[in-house]
Formats: structure tokens, C-alpha cells, sequence
């Protein structure tokens, strides 16, 4: 019966490939290719004369269907990425999609991908991990890094040379200089390498030497859920701390006119310390301060 076959392809090494994917190519009526000029480089050194056509990002959505049918008609199609497995940040997802939807078979062969030697090699947690590829260039970049600050999987990005260090400055801005973090380049290559430390020190490093290659940036969750949850909940405990910090105000102005000077001076220190436990709680969650003992002293204040 026929069927659309994924046929992951070496993310560098040609020596990557399998067999299983070089039979495939070769026995395939057609090869869809992202280029078909890098994917014939491929095809040439594997001895494979087998007709290509062009499948993009910027066309596939248009000619998914027609594909889907010619498969239905009785033509063996297999699918390739420039490197790696497709549909994985590279075409091959609509055409998967619209083939399960018309009951065409597929089948992905096993193989290459660029992020699971980067995830392994980190030496970063990977039980348990999310992979984010691209992040957005403009528009929901910052909502998802938002959302991305309170998790606590170990997270893996996709990124182009040209972006990397603007990359790595936006993580520390949102995920804290001091997260551990791997970045491997040239995966599989000659000049293969993977930069291990903290986002500050990986930002030094690409900063003075400058990056070539694709590129995967693998970084470490938060610590552990009580980390997560601490996260979530600590904003919503400023929210209220301000709520009574404007209660107490209103209060101390009331007393003023109704209260005696006993009571307006208790009013002045529960605002006086009201005001402080604000203060300090914004001041050590910027970094600006590390007075532990202190705060907690400050915190019971008002309780």
C-alpha cells in the first residue's frame, strides 16, 4: 500500500544516515525536499537519481492536498528536511496533518534530530523536558517567555547565530543571569562545541567569540515545584501587601479627625511598617538587598 514516509536526514555527519533511510529514498515514486539543490548534495553521495520536488514552508499549505491524492492514487512519497527530522521546526506538519485526515498511511522512520544530543550532552536534567523550537520573532515572544519563567521541565530552544546572544540577554532578563544553561553548535560537525555555565557566563563567551552554525540552547527549569509555586504566589502577595499599605493610609488620614493621639500614633507605625515590609520586599526581589533575617523581622510587623 502506498504511504508518505518521514526520512529524517544527518543534521551534519553524513555518516548519520541509515540505511533503512537510504533504501527508502531510493525505492520512493517521489522526494519532497525543503531545497532540493541541498537535498541533492545528499541524494548524489548516496547514489540516489530519484525525481525531487520542492516542499517549503512558503508553498506546502498550497499543495498538501494534491499530494495527499497522488499518494490515494497508488505513489510511494517520501519527505525530507535540509537536515534532521521533518515537521520538527521545519515543513512537514500540514502535509502529515492532511494525510491522516484523507486515511493516507504515514510512516516516520527513526533517526536524526538536532536537540536530543544538545539535551543530552547538557548534562541538564532531561527525564523531563519541553522543547519550544523558535521562539516568536515579535509578536508573543515576551508573553511566552513569561509563561516559560514558572517552569520547572528543562527547556529547549532552537536559534540562529545571528540571534543568539539577544537571545541568552532575554533569557537572563526573564529567567534570572544565574540559570544553568547549555549551548551546542555545529552539532555532529568538525567544529562541533557546547558552551556549559550560567546565562551571564555564556553570554560573556558568545559576546567575545562569535557564534557559527545552527544553533541549540538547552536551559534548566526552576529548581523544583515549591519553586513554581513560589513564583506564581509571591506577586499576589505584593498585590495584597499594597492593598493595605492604601487601607492604612486612608486610615491614618480618618484618624486625624476622629481618633485621639494614642490611636494616631499606633495608626503612624503600622503604615510606618507597612510602608517598610513594601519597600524591602522590592528591593530583594530586584537583588538589590540579601537581608533575609531582617525582612522576616519586618514581614511579622504588620501580622
Amino acid at each position: 500500500m502506498a504511504k508518505l514516509t518521514v526520512v529524517p536526514t544527518p543534521v551534519g555527519n553524513l555518516e548519520d544516515m541509515t540505511f533503512r533511510a537510504i533504501r527508502v529514498l531510493k525505492e520512493a515514486d517521489l522526494i519532497l525536499a525543503e531545497d532540493t539543490r541541498t537535498t541533492g548534495i545528499l541524494l548524489k553521495h548516496f547514489e540516489i537519481q530519484n525525481k525531487m520536488q520542492s516542499h517549503h514552508k512558503f508553498n506546502e499549505h498550497k499543495t498538501v492536498e494534491q499530494i495527499a491524492s497522488r499518494i490515494k492514487g497508488g505513489e510511494n512519497i517520501a519527505l525530507v528536511s535540509d537536515a534532521g527530522t521533518p515537521a520538527i521546526s521545519d515543513p512537514g506538519f500540514m502535509l502529515v496533518r492532511e494525510c491522516v485526515r484523507q486515511g493516507v498511511d504515514v510512516e516516520c522512520l527513526p533517526g536524526a534530530t538536532a536537540f536530543v544530543p544538545a539535551l543530552v550532552a547538557s548534562g541538564l536534567p532531561n527525564e523531563k523536558f519541553c522543547f519550544e523550537g523558535f521562539l516568536p520573532q515579535k509578536k508573543g515572544r515576551q508573553t511566552r517567555l513569561k509563561e516559560l519563567a514558572v517552569e520547572y521541565r528543562t527547556i529547549i530552544f532552537y536559534e540562529s547565530p545571528f540571534r543568539l546572544v539577544k537571545t541568552l540577554t532575554q533569557l537572563a532578563e526573564f529567567f534570572g543571569t544565574d540559570r544553568q544553561v547549555s549551548v551546542s553548535r555545529e552539532i555532529s560537525k568538525l567544529h562541533e562545541e557546547t558552551v556549559r555555565g550560567t546565562l551571564e557566563e555564556v553570554i560573556a563567551h558568545f559576546t567575545v567569540n562569535d557564534p557559527r552554525g545552527e544553533i541549540v540552547i538547552v536551559l534548566a527549569g526552576l529548581k523544583d515545584k515549591k519553586e513554581k509555586k513560589k513564583a506564581i504566589i509571591v506577586p499576589v502577595i505584593w498585590i495584597i501587601l499594597l492593598f493595605f499599605c492604601f487601607f492604612y493610609i486612608g486610615s491614618f488620614s480618618y484618624s486625624f479627625i476622629c481618633l485621639g493621639l494614642e490611636e494616631i500614633i499606633f495608626t503612624y507605625l503600622i503604615i510606618i511598617s507597612s510602608i517598610l515590609v513594601f519597600v524591602f520586599g522590592i528591593l530583594k526581589s530586584a537583588g538589590l538587598i540579601f537581608y533575609k533575617e531582617g525582612y522576616d523581622i519586618l514581614c511579622a510587623l504588620p501580622v
